[in-house]
């Protein structure tokens, strides 16, 4: 899997590529943004190969908002991620796209 991820704050794009084993029961976006407590997911959109949502976080005090999709077309996939935010009274976001593909099992 191969990530960029762009944060407002700080300077340039981060890429990184790795290899993951992912099992069907971790291929739900949603409920991981949910793991842990910080975010609510609201408006989930499903169709065949494709998850849409919007979510609510609670960072530690910071009110957040965000949508994420992610696709899948067979063996590959791809996927983005944005939230927003005002950190000690100035915007923030964090942006993240990623894409994938199967390449044997785990």
């Amino acid at each position: 899997m191969t990530s960029k991820r762009r944060m407002s704050m700080m300077p340039g794009e981060k890429t990184e590529t790795e290899r993951q084993c992912i099992t069907t029961a971790q291929t739900d976006p949603t409920q991981a943004m949910e793991t842990g407590g910080h975010c609510q997911v609201m408006d989930r959109t499903e169709t065949e190969n494709s998850v849409e949502w919007k979510m609510e976080c609670d960072m530690d005090g910071t009110a957040a908002t965000g949508n994420g999709m992610v696709r899948s077309d067979g063996d590959t996939a791809t996927g983005r991620l944005t939230i927003e935010m005002i950190v000690q009274g100035t915007p923030a976001s964090f942006e993240m796209e990623w894409s994938g593909r199967r390449l044997g099992d785990c």
